[in-house]
């Protein structure tokens, strides 16, 4: 009588390709990155570039006003913004990589 193998060699070789995969891309996504982590805030043509670790207070020049950013504690916000609606303030701090808050009707 012949015994049946569930699994193959190739089964284990895809299964092995797999995890290894996923390895490689949660290193890729997860592991800390050698750069400082920064606050970029653009406005009125005007570029501001903070480390994490600052804490700054900035008016943002607008075509409706200033719109006021706080960078404190590894987080950026809208405090304050001329718009009606304050969307942006309402949208609370970014801190990670690729987050964004803008106030779109002071730009």
């Amino acid at each position: 009588m012949k015994v049946i193998s569930l699994v193959k060699p190739l089964d284990l070789a895809a299964l092995g390709l797999a995890l290894g995969f996923i390895l490689f891309a949660s290193l890729r996504v997860y592991a800390p990155k050698g750069e400082a982590r920064r606050f970029l805030i653009t406005g009125a043509g005007e570029r501001w570039l903070f480390p994490q670790d600052a804490k700054e207070l900035i008016a943002v020049p607008g075509p409706l006003g200033e719109t006021v950013v706080q960078v404190e504690d590894g987080k950026a916000r809208i405090l304050a913004s001329p718009c009606k609606n304050q969307t942006c303030v309402a949208a609370g701090a970014v801190h990670g990589r690729g987050q964004w808050v803008a106030c779109l009707p002071n730009q």
